[in-house]
């Protein structure tokens, strides 16, 4: 997927992380937020963006199953995973959902991972426990500084430093 101009990737994080605040509002994580979980159509107003796929909520809520399975699998995408989700995905918040928001608002900027591609799942979990994501620059085309600060923030390693809730990120998102 190309990377979508600023303006684009603003209406399209407008809308999803509405639609994220309506699920967390009820009680609802849905530990898989990325670019393909994004439903977009055209309507007579503009582009209109679903969020989708929350087969992830659902299975896990109640299980106590950690962010790697018996079978090595994930549980969720490696590639937009924050890091709390790999260590317990069971009792992730939804702190959790607003770093993946990041990590997909930070790929439709850009056409890029907030982490190099790897090869195996184990190489990906180290990599989210370990490393800093890519910075947003020079990965981006020219964009006003806001999205920066605000996805250095939302992709805070510890939930406790990113923003209180999905709301609070969209606002600053739509201040900038």
């Amino acid at each position: 997927m190309p990377a979508l101009l600023p303006r684009s990737a603003l209406v399209w994080a407008d809308q999803f992380l509405s639609a994220l605040a309506y699920a967390h509002a009820a009680g609802i994580v849905h530990r898989d937020i990325k670019p393909d979980n994004l439903l977009v159509c055209t309507t007579e107003a503009g582009e209109c963006v679903k969020l989708s796929d929350f087969g992830l909520s659902r299975a896990y809520e109640s299980s106590g199953l950690s962010g790697i399975t018996a079978d090595n699998t994930s549980a969720g995408t490696p590639a937009f995973m924050p890091p709390e989700q790999v260590t317990d995905f069971h009792t992730v918040r939804p702190s959790a959902d607003q770093y993946s928001a990041a990590a997909t608002l930070y790929f439709l900027l850009t056409g890029e991972l907030i982490y190099p591609r790897q090869t195996s799942i184990i190489a990906w979990m180290r990599q989210i426990l370990t490393d800093q994501p890519i910075p947003l620059r020079p990965n981006a085309p020219p964009l006003p500084e806001p999205f920066g600060r605000i996805l250095r923030r939302a992709l805070a390693r510890d939930p406790a430093h990113r923003y209180p809730d999905v709301s609070a990120m969209r606002a600053e998102l739509l201040r900038g």
